[in-house]
């Protein structure tokens, strides 16, 4: 699928690939990061974009369940200094 029309089809030709790096939730401890090769499409349309993938957004250098909990933890911050004291 490419990355920028979503389109699909044995239209689109592989152009190059390249290994991309997404940091995700930590394990334990330990930092967790998912790396994976994506293929870059020549689209007819678009020209030149990297597939999509479902993890994460185009651009990307996480993973959306990385950003849905750095947005939803700040929700579960006290409102107020003083509460913290």
């Amino acid at each position: 699928m490419c990355g920028a029309c979503g389109q699909t089809g044995d239209h689109l030709q592989i152009h190059d690939r390249r290994v991309k790096r997404w940091r995700h939730l930590d394990l334990g401890a330990a930092r967790c990061h998912i790396e994976c090769e994506l293929r870059l499409l020549r689209c007819p349309d678009c020209g030149v974009h990297a597939e999509a993938v479902p993890w994460a957004r185009p651009g990307a250098h996480h993973t959306r369940d990385f950003e849905d909990l750095v947005a939803w933890l700040p929700s579960r911050w006290p409102r107020t200094r003083s509460a913290v004291c």
